[in-house]
């Protein structure tokens, strides 16, 4: 049986705390793809790149989801909220 619910609200820091987690995981996908070719390159900047992905895109997963967080919540706040429906799970 699905029910409709109205998503009134979104916590900043518990999404930038989930959002730096899977940014953080994708980084290191990232880093490992890059990692073998810079080597394979021999080139030190692609090097520092790759090493880079792994603290940027936390850190910019962290600072993004935040600022999301913020305007969603800002947007709905005049809209009334987001409409969806959910199933319970028995």
């Amino acid at each position: 049986m699905s029910r409709r619910v109205v998503l009134s609200k979104i916590d900043p820091a518990s999404l930038a705390r989930t959002m730096t987690l899977f940014y953080g995981v994708l980084g290191l996908v990232v880093c490992a793809i890059m990692l073998p070719l810079a080597m394979v390159r021999g080139d030190g900047r692609s090097l520092a790149m790759a090493a880079l992905f792994l603290i940027l895109y936390p850190v910019m997963g962290f600072f993004g989801s935040w600022f999301s967080a913020l305007v969603i919540n800002a947007i709905v706040r005049r809209l009334g909220g987001i409409e969806f429906e959910v199933d319970d799970v028995t």
